[in-house]
């Protein structure tokens, strides 16, 4: 990607179908709608990803974003939601197990399910834009910056990059990602969601597990799924209680510290895959362990 020195450049992230709001994003940003394109006499947007799904006005958000990019007033990065789209029409290769690069299961039919409701009535509207998503590199690199959906490997990078089309992949790359614990299926795992790139050897595992079993691990985990559970069934329940009761004078507060909870988890479960050794002495993992959030979070929920 050449850089124009004479702009600056403004990164938007995960827009999920909130076409409107984007549209009130860029006015607030200085971009203005001109022959029904939004432009900016010295700033271009560089989108990070995931135009589709969840929202109210997914096919607005498509055309605003393709309409930048044709005019050359933005870039814009694939997503794993836009991967998931190309993924539900691409037969999975033999031996996978599976019909579909991207299962037909009802998680993946929920995670699209607001995009197939939109564009019901437009499909061939639909199916260019499913083209147009093969020309979204899965990552940008200039010398000032570089942008990914999810997570900036190097290695997988330097390893995926000559199979690659200046970035993009190919329908032959997707059909290869169906099957799994192969380089291409986990490599695209890493850059569009953050998973873990190598298929791990049976040493590995063992060490991974040995990490899990650490008193300070089984305690974090258990104490924190313990409490969130704790929520959740009052919810379901219908008891009244701070940790139930959405009317309860503390409810918006608890909800941002379940939010603060689930992430410590995910992170917690994410270095769990990685290596045990290096975990141990890894900044972060210590960060975790000092985090006074979280310690204070179930302290907290606990009274």
């Amino acid at each position: 990607m050449q850089l124009d020195p004479e702009r600056g450049y403004d990164l938007i992230g995960d827009i999920h179908g909130c076409g409107h709001a984007l549209a009130r994003l860029l006015d607030q940003l200085g971009y203005r709608l001109q022959g029904g394109v939004w432009r900016h006499p010295r700033r271009q947007v560089i989108f990070l990803g995931d135009i589709i799904d969840r929202g109210p006005h997914i096919r607005e958000a498509l055309h605003l974003v393709h309409a930048m990019v044709d005019h050359g007033q933005a870039h814009c990065i694939m997503g794993n939601h836009e991967f998931n789209a190309l993924g539900w029409y691409m037969p999975a290769p033999p031996g996978s197990g599976r019909d579909f690069v991207r299962e037909h299961s009802p998680r993946f039919a929920r995670l699209l399910q607001e995009t197939f409701q939109q564009f019901e009535h437009y499909p061939e509207e639909w199916k260019a834009f499913r083209e147009w998503f093969y020309d979204l590199p899965l990552f940008l690199e200039t010398e000032r910056f570089r942008v990914v959906h999810a997570c900036w490997d190097s290695r997988v990078i330097a390893r995926l990059r000559p199979l690659l089309n200046d970035g993009r992949i190919n329908p032959a790359i997707l059909r290869e990602a169906g099957l799994p614990g192969t380089f291409i299926c986990q490599a695209l795992d890493r850059l569009l969601r953050g998973g873990y790139p190598e298929v791990l050897s049976r040493e590995t595992e063992e060490r991974r597990a040995a990490w899990f079993r650490t008193p300070e691990i089984r305690e974090l985990l258990a104490g924190a799924w313990f409490e969130l559970g704790r929520i959740h069934a009052a919810r379901a329940t219908g008891r009244r209680s701070p940790r139930g009761d959405p009317s309860h004078p503390d409810a918006e507060s608890r909800e941002e510290e379940i939010g603060r909870a689930y992430e410590c988890l995910e992170r917690t479960l994410e270095w769990g895959s990685g290596d045990a050794e290096e975990l141990g002495s890894s900044p972060e993992f210590e960060a975790l362990r000092a985090d006074p959030r979280f310690a204070n979070l179930l302290e907290r929920m606990r009274k």
